[in-house]
């Protein structure tokens, strides 16, 4: 939903899901939006300019009869984005609701090479310094509780046609009915204190790589149903109290880490669901072999208005871990169901 004038934005907040259309539409004097041009194109074959053309980024602005240029599509994927979310965490069987702080920098970008018919696009999405902080839940050390990552980045490959090139004399089309691609990761901490396991924690996702397939080959920025294997590496430290002398745990999965993710967002990208589920099988520094540590998460984002061309979004975030104790077989859970706005800052 996208306003630029003070009535239309009191009667979009109004009608939030159900008139998102209807105040798309309607600017300044309450006329439609002039459309037309070879950029307003729309194809049945996925997106159909490559990422940050000139062509992409037209198609994100309407202009109504009187040469207002507002924007009507945004892209959750290229984004500075800061939000704020309440609710309930529980941590080895203890409840707390405080507040947590989001943010962090998303960035996309693709290449679209190759003939009618034959065309090759790479997607390439980065996402940095991707934080959940708890200001108020806790700190170790004066720094505040929670999580964030320093580094992930997914890189797929999407052709028209499921076929992979041999590179023999001569080259041969070999069926593959996948897109394919592979996600490298590094430097995700998640700090927790006393408050929740009776001492401090911090568990490090050292390095993380992985192989990526997609059966459902959407072609489409964002849209995606995607099964991984691949090696983690994670480092563990734990004490009471403090983490000055701590007990260091190390934990590796030798491609045994599997996970399967779902992705979906809607054309304007005003709409973002995202779902992840791991399972991550590892040995220990004892030598113990730990098969009942699982990740997953559910994200829900929509956009409710848009102040000069920033969109804000509602969004829900809810959580499920179950992780072995350093040192031992004992598992805990830990669920969190949060939701809250969040701003973003549109880079293309």
């Amino acid at each position: 939903m996208v306003v630029r004038s003070q009535g239309w934005a009191f009667a979009c907040a109004l009608l939030l899901w159900g008139g998102s259309s209807t105040c798309l539409a309607q600017v300044g004097d309450g006329r439609p939006p002039v459309s037309g041009g070879v950029c307003n194109r729309s194809t049945s074959r996925g997106d159909a300019f490559p990422i940050g053309s000139q062509c992409d980024k037209e198609r994100n602005y309407a202009v109504d009869e009187t040469g207002r240029r507002f924007r009507v599509r945004f892209d959750p994927g290229n984004e500075l984005r800061l939000g704020v979310m309440g609710g309930v965490w529980r941590e080895a069987g203890v409840t707390h609701s405080d507040p947590a702080v989001t943010g962090g920098l998303a960035l996309r970008g693709g290449t679209r090479t190759g003939l009618k018919h034959e065309d090759v696009t790479w997607t390439l999405e980065h996402r940095l310094l991707w934080s959940t902080v708890r200001p108020w839940g806790g700190q170790v050390a004066g720094i505040p509780i929670g999580e964030t990552t320093l580094y992930r980045g997914t890189y797929t490959r999407h052709t028209d046609e499921p076929f992979l090139m041999l590179p023999s004399n001569p080259p041969k089309r070999l069926y593959f009915p996948f897109d394919i691609g592979v996600e490298a990761e590094t430097g995700r901490a998640r700090l927790q204190s006393s408050d929740s396991w009776g001492g401090e924690r911090l568990r490090l996702v050292v390095a993380r790589g992985m192989v990526l397939l997609d059966p459902w080959r959407s072609g489409r920025r964002g849209n995606a149903v995607q099964f991984g294997i691949g090696i983690r590496y994670d480092l563990e430290l734990a004490g009471s109290p403090g983490l000055d002398d701590p007990v260091v745990t190390h934990r590796l999965a030798p491609f045994t880490e599997t996970t399967l993710r779902v992705r979906w967002e809607d054309e304007q990208g005003r709409t973002a669901v995202r779902g992840c589920a791991t399972y991550f099988p590892h040995w220990d520094t004892d030598g113990e072999w730990y098969s009942e540590s699982i990740e997953s998460r559910l994200e829900v984002e929509r956009v409710i208005i848009a102040l000069n061309d920033v969109p804000v979004s509602v969004a829900v975030d809810t959580g499920f871990e179950r992780w072995p104790e350093p040192g031992s077989k004992d598992v805990r859970t830990e669920v969190r169901a949060l939701a809250g706005l969040k701003v973003g800052w549109q880079l293309r």
